[in-house]
């Protein structure tokens, strides 16, 4: 049959299943729509009504949003995750099924635990304790005394160097992504004369290029900055579940954008 779609036709074929399936424990779900996909509002407003006339534990399907709609899922999870907790929700559920929603299930977790302490609290999910910023800071840094290059002269780079290869060798770097930060890792392929010999494997960059100093696999300065620039961005890339691919830049240049 059609499936139903205004708040109260939701409500009342959520009842209706109920007695249907009387003496079944259940949990309702109501159906959170996408944004522009029915109504993400005409859900919510449905998840309110029934929570209203029955107690039941109410099941949130946050990846039917985070997955269809082109941001970050970290302040979307973090919203829908206050907006479940003050209709009453009991579960929230999503995927990690795209790249953009990397890390969901750790995103969840901790805006649960942020609701919970704001609603036993009576106050806004502020200043908690723990929170979900992480690519911004919380508060600006007043700190940072930038005046000791006053009357320095400035130099810039009058032409790029030229390539010589490293003759101890060289890497190619990749993350290995698992679903969480501590269990992913960096892996640098040391490669001889075009053929891999083996592979240095940590959770740092400075963990893998201390190995690779370690072992004297860099004699050249240009290739030892270059690893050191490139590690660290593998680094940011498993931490933010960023893609990292060798090379290439991690984020884009806003301003590059707009032109």
């Amino acid at each position: 049959g059609k499936s139903p779609k205004s708040p109260s036709e939701r409500v009342e074929a959520m009842h209706q299943l109920i007695k249907d399936t009387e003496g079944v424990k259940y949990v309702a779900d109501l159906i959170l729509d996408p944004v522009n996909s029915s109504s993400i509002v005409e859900s919510l407003i449905a998840c309110n009504e029934f929570h209203k006339t029955n107690p039941a534990p109410m099941f949130f399907g946050v990846g039917n949003v985070t997955e269809l709609m082109d941001a970050d899922s970290g302040g979307v999870n973090v919203l829908l995750a206050g907006i479940g907790m003050e209709l009453g929700v009991s579960i929230l559920f999503t995927p990690e099924e795209s790249g953009k929603t990397r890390g969901s299930v750790r995103e969840l977790a901790t805006a649960s635990k942020m609701m919970f302490l704001a609603k036993h609290r009576k106050s806004i999910p502020k200043d908690l304790g723990i929170n979900l910023v992480e690519f911004k800071d919380k508060h600006k840094r007043n700190d940072i005394i930038v005046n000791e290059r006053d009357g320095v002269p400035e130099i810039r780079q009058k032409k790029p160097m030229k390539f010589i290869r490293d003759k101890a060798g060289s890497f190619k770097i990749h993350v290995d992504y698992a679903t969480t930060v501590k269990d992913s890792r960096i892996t640098a392929t040391h490669f001889k004369k075009n053929e891999p010999d083996f592979v240095i494997v940590g959770h740092s960059a400075k963990e893998i290029y201390e190995e690779i100093i370690e072992k004297e696999l860099v004699t050249r300065m240009e290739h030892a900055a270059y690893l050191g620039s490139e590690l660290q961005k593998a680094e940011i890339a498993m931490i933010t579940g960023k893609e990292y691919v060798q090379d290439f830049e991690l984020f884009k240049n806003p301003d590059e954008l707009k032109k």
